[in-house]
């Protein structure tokens, strides 16, 4: 609906993407700031700044694509416009092969095959002259920013709720289109009834509903296929400029529809087959996640792992993060049910996540849950001097000593010290190691973190345990503090 809205607005298309994102951004604001304020206030932590700093650049993205791609459907034609940005999975594969990662064949075949329909469906309307040219311009730098958006979105939603996403990259962007509006002397007010009919309508429909889903998707299924999915755009904006605008299509817009629906189906097939078969190899492992029986807290050893493994880590390593993460949540899950908080098996995957974070090179988080797994052991019996209890200790303290957030530093270190003078003949020198580093460390007291009650209290419950960053295929675990 954007394209056809904007052709059909009598007003710059950058005034229409500020008051779109604007009025975005104020109407989630306030509920988002009631519901989850303590999620918004989080991300302003400096162990949260790779959220923060994703989350902004997300804005300027979004902002890019809005401040390019808009203008083009004034410039060009509506058909053309959406065609052109719906290119954006030729970008998200490109940027996805640059970050090192490996796509499957049916997803380059999924791709190849929309985006012919995309083009196809625009019946040769490329024009080489005047504005037109230009609008064709901009509408491929709004198809790269879009990818960019998309890319970040997917890295950001793993951890961040829907609405709080929104609202960041809502405001982010409305802040930058402003300052690109004040500069250009772009109209912002005076306009007639229609124009302000269809603000609303970007409003409600593309800017509400869309990338609102487009935001809620993103932490649920791979940029690649959001991207694909996205390539709909094109179809129904020709379809809407024909009835609305009488742009009538021609027969290769027609033709195009179905190529762009097939490309789309084959990408879409191909990842409810990967995620049907991960949901089924956690059945297989846990049973009790869908038949739920009673089952003792008992040790026992976890079962074999290797092909879960490999298949989170192929998952990771193909840029696929969301699915890495969210094999591992079930996993968890179904230990957690199975076999209690405190069980080795639910501990097994506080361990993983913490190798997964400290993969990802975020040693606050790694000596968080590294902690945690210390502490589950305790709370789970096992004497403070077990080997599993004292290595993890150790690994805590290892990835502690390569923090360089001060305000993480100074919250984590009182846990550390406590959780290692749990351990009957702790290494005193390596505590004094501690005090004297917290001692050089000029930064303001961390405001308490809610997930870090557990190190108080010396119990877990599923709810302090955040999911990690994926871990790239064949690294190896770490067996102790020098790893």
């Amino acid at each position: 609906m954007t394209a056809p809205l904007t052709a059909f607005a009598a007003a710059p298309a950058l005034a229409l993407a500020l008051w779109r994102n604007g009025l975005g951004a104020c109407a989630l604001g306030p509920v988002v700031a009631v519901k989850r304020g303590d999620e918004l206030r989080g991300l302003l932590r400096k162990n949260r700044r790779r959220e923060l700093r994703y989350s902004v650049f997300a804005g300027v993205a979004l902002a890019t694509h809005f401040a390019t791609f808009m203008p083009s459907t004034q410039l060009t034609s509506v058909t053309t416009a959406a065609a052109l940005v719906s290119t954006q999975p030729i970008w998200q594969g490109l940027i996805s092969v640059l970050l090192g990662r490996k796509l499957p064949r049916s997803t380059w075949v999924g791709t190849g095959i929309a985006v012919l329909g995309a083009v196809v469906a625009t019946g040769g309307d490329f024009q080489v002259q005047g504005t037109a040219l230009l609008g064709d311009l901009l509408a491929l730098v709004g198809a790269v920013a879009v990818a960019v958006y998309t890319e970040l979105g997917g890295q950001v939603r793993a951890t961040v709720s829907t609405p709080s996403y929104s609202v960041a990259c809502f405001g982010v962007s409305t802040v930058v289109l402003l300052v690109v509006c004040l500069v250009g002397g772009i109209q912002l007010v005076g306009f007639d009834t229609a124009t302000w009919l269809a603000v609303l309508g970007l409003l409600l429909l593309p800017q509400m509903l869309g990338l609102s889903m487009l935001n809620f998707v993103l932490g649920r299924v791979s940029a690649i296929t959001v991207s694909l999915v996205l390539l709909m755009e094109a179809p129904v904006a020709a379809f809407i400029a024909w009835i609305w605008l009488g742009q009538v299509p021609s027969e290769t817009a027609v033709t195009g529809m179905f190529l762009v629906i097939a490309g789309v189906a084959v990408v879409v097939i191909f990842d409810a087959r990967t995620e049907r078969d991960m949901s089924q190899t956690v059945t297989n492992l846990y049973p009790a996640i869908i038949t739920p029986v009673p089952v003792p807290s008992i040790k026992v050893a976890p079962p074999p792992m290797q092909e879960v493994h490999s298949m989170i880590w192929n998952a990771a390593h193909g840029g696929r993060h969301h699915e890495a993460m969210g094999m591992v949540a079930l996993l968890e899950q179904g230990a957690l049910r199975t076999y209690g908080p405190a069980s080795p098996e639910a501990i097994h995957w506080i361990e993983v996540r913490a190798q997964l974070a400290r993969v990802a090179d975020d040693p606050s988080k790694a000596c968080e849950l590294w902690l945690v797994a210390a502490a589950s052991r305790l709370s789970g019996g096992e004497p403070p001097d077990a080997e599993e209890v004292v290595a993890a200790v150790d690994r805590a303290t290892h990835e502690w000593a390569r923090l360089h957030d001060s305000a993480s530093a100074r919250y984590l270190a009182p846990k550390l010290i406590a959780m290692r003078r749990q351990i009957p003949g702790s290494d005193e020198d390596e505590i004094h190691r501690i005090e004297r580093r917290l001692s050089q460390v000029h930064a303001f007291r961390a405001p308490p973190d809610p997930r870090l009650e557990w190190a108080d209290k010396v119990k877990v419950s599923q709810t302090t345990r955040p999911i990690p960053e994926s871990r790239p295929r064949g690294s190896q675990e770490t067996t102790g503090p020098g790893a």
